[in-house]
């Protein structure tokens, strides 16, 4: 079953823990579907995207050049032209509703254990912060306001719920190399969960 049909380039389904509701990413905010692939903005209606494979067949491959039309294997990763947002939708296509107006580009949406918020990460002040909304029964109407948890000028990615939905973690480079934090879910409380020098990221709770 189609849920959504529209030119722009929807991705990145979640399902809220009642199995009822799905929320989705999308480029569809500005009406258009480009995208982005390294520094070539594409319109979407290219049937076929596809890269050269091989360093040497991507050399001279600069800022100005056009897509590549030798071509060896599909591209299966591409960026949406920002602005990208949050967009929710019933199970049976139904309720199609705009949750974010923010001007960059929005993702890693996920629920609380509840289906009541969602936390996700959005570049619309400058950098990755992360941000939450309310999505219970009635709480997130087109257009709604999102609180931010982080305020710092290094990126904050990958927000990851605690099973009882009290807390976050995530990964930030706030102290340098990439680490992983944790906070209250309404961002007081922060907390860095090593102090070793070293690679943190993906963050992931026991069950």
């Amino acid at each position: 079953m189609n849920l959504t049909e529209h030119p722009a380039h929807d991705c990145c389904v979640a399902w809220a823990p009642d199995g009822e509701r799905l929320l989705f990413l999308s480029s569809r905010n500005d009406g258009g579907g480009g995208l982005l692939l390294g520094r070539h903005w594409i319109d979407s209606s290219y049937e076929d995207l596809r890269v050269r494979a091989g360093p040497r067949a991507r050399q001279g491959w600069g800022s100005d050049s056009t897509i590549p039309s030798e071509v060896v294997r599909p591209l299966t990763t591409v960026v949406p032209k920002p602005p990208q947002g949050i967009w929710l939708i019933h199970r049976d296509g139904s309720g199609l509703t705009r949750l974010t107006n923010g001007d960059g580009i929005e993702r890693e949406a996920t629920w609380s254990p509840d289906g009541s918020q969602i936390a996700f990460v959005s570049d619309r002040d400058g950098n990755d912060e992360i941000y939450l909304l309310p999505v219970g029964e009635g709480a997130a109407a087109a257009g709604g306001e999102p609180v931010r948890l982080t305020d710092h000028p290094k990126d904050d990615r990958r927000p990851t719920w605690s099973r009882d939905g009290t807390c976050l973690a995530f990964e930030s480079r706030r102290d340098g190399e990439w680490g992983l934090y944790v906070m209250s879910a309404d961002g007081s409380g922060l907390k860095r969960l090593s102090d070793s020098a070293g690679w943190g990221s993906s963050p992931s709770w026991s069950p």
